[in-house]
């Protein structure tokens, strides 16, 4: 479930697949971390690369 606040992202795709394969879960903190894990990501390259 897309908000329409915002577009689509990588995490969203993903949780798209778990609600597909796995509708009894809540993947709704998924959502939260798995964006998290993407900023630190990007906080931890190196500046100037791509």
């Amino acid at each position: 479930m897309v908000s329409k606040k915002r577009p689509a992202d990588a995490v969203d795709a993903i949780l798209d697949q778990w609600r597909r394969e796995r509708p009894e879960l809540d993947v709704g903190a998924m959502g939260t971390i798995g964006r998290v894990k993407r900023c630190a990501a990007l906080l931890q390259r190196e500046p100037g690369s791509a």
